[in-house]
């Protein structure tokens, strides 16, 4: 109930994002006298969260614009990836042959290289060729298509042995088609898998989301020679309304070894966002997997 309530608090923001008056949702109002300044003022009653200098925004009415992006960023890439790779993996213990040899072959290859490394050079490649308004949707669709292969084997070694279980056998002796075999037998039974792994998703989508745009803010070299690729970032702006985006920025901008407290504001409040946000879908995973677990 823990995780759902924090994932519910989350779905409330974006609905209050949504009514609010940005002008346009996918661009931060940005203050070039702010972002020039080294000092910028910390949290007030006018700015609970501070100001954040370099991108020049009002921290709290960024972090509220990027909410429901996250959250649509999130949901498009787990709920596909999750969705997809436990279809995949429940179909192909139904059908030993072709279909499970490419469920295998294609996990063993990508489980050898990161998936937001691979994530990124797909998506750098393929928004040379795209118009801006599709970076988006070729990112989740691109995350979803990299991750649910990682499910798809997860699910895949629980199927197996579910489909050996004298309860499938007998409703396939019945005459059950593979369809009711998938959807009433095998699937139900094999999904706590993607549970398990959907919080080390979300790491690896925040990971991509911050740590490029961050290496990519500090050096100023490549964002000349680069331009918004040298953020690597998936979005068709720089900057642009995102946690992972805001978190790059605060840190680039506010954190530094010899005063790495002096503008604090500027990265802390993203980090909390971030992390109260991750804690919210594993402790939501855990449970559904507790209670898939208990219906088996």
């Amino acid at each position: 109930m823990g995780g759902l309530t924090v994932l519910g608090l989350y779905a409330v923001v974006a609905v209050v994002a949504l009514e609010q008056d940005f002008g346009h949702l996918a661009t931060l109002a940005t203050n070039p006298a702010l972002a020039a300044n080294p000092s910028p003022p910390g949290p007030s009653w006018t700015h609970p969260f501070g100001e954040m200098s370099g991108i020049g925004v009002d921290e709290f009415a960024a972090l509220l614009q990027a909410t429901p992006w996250d959250l649509a960023l999130f949901a498009g890439i787990l709920g596909i990836g999750g969705s997809v790779g436990a279809l995949l993996g429940a179909y192909a213990s139904l059908r030993p042959g072709p279909p499970r040899e490419v469920v295998n072959s294609v996990s063993d290859l990508l489980v050898a290289v990161p998936p937001f490394f691979l994530v990124w050079v797909v998506v750098l490649n393929v928004d040379l060729v795209v118009a801006p308004s599709s970076f988006v949707p070729v990112f989740i669709g691109t995350f979803a298509a990299v991750l649910c292969f990682g499910h798809a084997r997860a699910v895949l070694a629980t199927a197996r042995v579910v489909v050996s279980q004298p309860f499938v056998e007998a409703a396939r002796a019945g005459g059950a088609s593979d369809t009711r075999l998938l959807l009433r037998h095998v699937l139900p039974n094999s999904v706590a898998g993607v549970w398990a792994q959907l919080p080390v998703d979300v790491f690896s989508v925040l990971f991509l989301l911050t740590a490029f745009p961050y290496v990519g803010c500090i050096d100023t070299q490549a964002l000349q020679n680069l331009g918004s690729f040298g953020y690597a970032t998936p979005f068709p702006t720089i900057p642009f309304p995102e946690w992972g985006s805001l978190l790059a920025s605060g840190a680039c901008y506010g954190l530094n070894v010899v005063t790495p407290f002096a503008t604090w504001w500027m990265w802390v409040f993203p980090v909390g966002i971030v992390v109260v946000f991750a804690a919210g879908v594993t402790l939501t995973c855990e449970g559904l997997q507790r209670y898939a677990l208990l219906q088996r």
